[in-house]
């Protein structure tokens, strides 16, 4: 009945839009943000606002939208003006700000009225994996008339409408030109990977290790990538049932941090094998502080790889499923391309992490090569760079 009822408002609200969208003016430097399709704050959108506020030198009033009540309250709290997409508050600052920030989907906001409204794309981190248009399989359970008549009434932009994508380099350029059939790629930098310059590593470092109760440990973090958004099977934390690896790991003083993608969150199950091998959900801890207190990252195909070349620490992709196959294509077309080493089973795993806590050099060497191709910018300022160019195109509205 509850749900009933939501969707009840949702359409009426749409129908509200429609109507009054052609009479409502915009504000000149109201922006809002949207993240996680509106449910959560993270990544990207998560960290412009964070700097946003050390930026701001134009009078710019950005506002945080959402479409769960609860996180509102929890934004507002921390000083962050939030309002409910589905309230009449909601609807108007969106139908009359100058400029909307997403970074998950078109939909991160709703009612947002695209002729009038800047739309700039921050995404959710570089891809490996297909996206958007390049991704031809059809992996989420849904109907698409369906999600044309959603598109109608709660906004009907498409990738097409937005203005600025931002990436952080040439090769992603190239790959957002073809992903989202928009030529508008600009190369800004994310603002997710500032935190590994502006903040005090140490201090995050130490609190991060603290959470784990991780203190003179080498943390091995496992930040694998969802499997069919969410609706195929979550990754399992590796050695999960091999007890002779987790006497190794207690013996060398290790730790490993499985946190899974927020997509997969509704399969977590806490996982804390004698304080060696721990799974945590995706509210525990945030993934860059992770990153920042992590000496060795397992991954496989997620975009969490770039961020990680910024810290200058071993890379280890791993690809114990048939992904490409069962899952997505991929943009990269050699092995070569992956930063880091590649294992395809527990066995080669072991191997390579042993390798690099003997000769942790051999393994950081190879990996400044790819930073370059992968990150051009790499000093703190990528929210800075956006928001300036921001300021510059809507000054010549």
């Amino acid at each position: 009945m509850v749900h009933i009822i939501e969707d009840i408002k949702k359409f009426f609200f749409a129908i509200i839009y429609n109507i009054v969208k052609h009479y409502i003016s915009i504000s000149k430097n109201k922006w809002v943000i949207g993240s996680d399709g509106g449910n959560y704050l993270s990544g990207n959108s998560k960290y412009f606002i964070k700097y946003f506020y050390q930026v701001n030198k134009n009078n710019v009033r950005l506002i945080f939208i959402s479409k769960n009540k609860l996180f509102i309250n929890k934004i507002n709290s921390n000083g962050i003006e939030a309002y409910y997409n589905y309230s009449l508050k909601g609807l108007y600052h969106v139908l009359s700000a100058e400029v909307y920030l997403l970074s998950t989907t078109l939909l991160d906001i709703n009612f947002i009225n695209h002729k009038k409204t800047r739309i700039v794309n921050l995404w959710h981190g570089m891809p490996i994996k297909k996206v958007v248009y390049d991704n031809t399989r059809n992996q989420i359970p849904i109907n698409v008339w369906y999600l044309k008549l959603v598109h109608i009434l709660l906004g009907n932009h498409t990738w097409e409408d937005v203005d600025m994508n931002i990436v952080t380099s040439d090769y992603f350029g190239k790959i957002f030109q073809g992903a989202f059939n928009n030529s508008k790629n600009i190369i800004l930098g994310q603002p997710r990977d500032d935190v590994f310059y502006k903040e005090d590593l140490v201090k995050i470092n130490r609190k991060v290790r603290k959470l784990f109760s991780a203190k003179n440990k080498i943390i091995i973090s496992y930040l694998p990538t969802h499997r069919k958004y969410g609706y195929g099977k979550a990754p399992k934390p590796p050695f999960l049932n091999n007890y002779k690896i987790i006497d190794y790991f207690n013996n060398k003083n290790i730790i490993l941090i499985a946190k899974n993608h927020i997509n997969m969150q509704n399969q977590y199950h806490p996982i804390n094998i004698e304080d060696a091998l721990i799974e945590v959900n995706h509210d525990f801890v945030d993934t860059q502080e992770l990153l920042i207190a992590t000496d060795i990252l397992i991954s496989d195909y997620s975009g969490v790889i770039f961020d990680f070349l910024h810290l200058g620490k071993p890379i280890i992709c791993y690809h114990y499923d048939d992904y490409i196959n069962d899952d997505s294509e991929i943009y990269f077309n050699s092995s070569d391309e992956f930063p880091g080493s590649i294992a395809y089973d527990e066995d080669s795993l072991i191997e390579i992490i042993n390798e690099i806590i003997e000769t942790p050099d051999n393994y950081t060497s190879i990996l400044k090569n790819l930073f370059d191709k992968y990150m051009f910018f790499h000093d703190g300022l990528s929210t800075n760079r956006i928001y300036d160019r921001i300021i510059e195109d809507t000054s010549k509205d």
